[in-house]
């Protein structure tokens, strides 16, 4: 590498050496919070037409909605679970 492209080499390195921390702090406090919620404890609210049923492995799947052209909700019960047997 000959003197001048060391040097450029250096300032590059110098400026990517202080941008990718700035960036990835910037993006840090730009991204939105995550949402949470506590299903296990919340009773959600089913929308009253079953457009679709179905089993799974044994867990019932249902498609509904509020009229039966739209599906809005997707509802899986999952009664066999690893996590749920210990």
């Amino acid at each position: 590498m000959i003197k001048p492209l060391r040097k450029r080499h250096l300032q590059i390195w110098s400026v990517w050496a202080l941008l990718l921390p700035l960036g990835i702090i910037s993006a840090t406090i730009a991204r939105k919070p995550f949402p949470v919620t506590n299903v296990l404890n919340d009773q959600l609210q089913l929308l009253p037409v079953v457009i679709a049923a179905t089993a799974w492995n044994g867990n019932p799947v249902e498609l509904r909605g509020k009229t039966k052209s739209a599906i809005n909700q997707l509802v899986w019960i999952i009664k066999n679970h690893w996590l749920y047997q210990l």
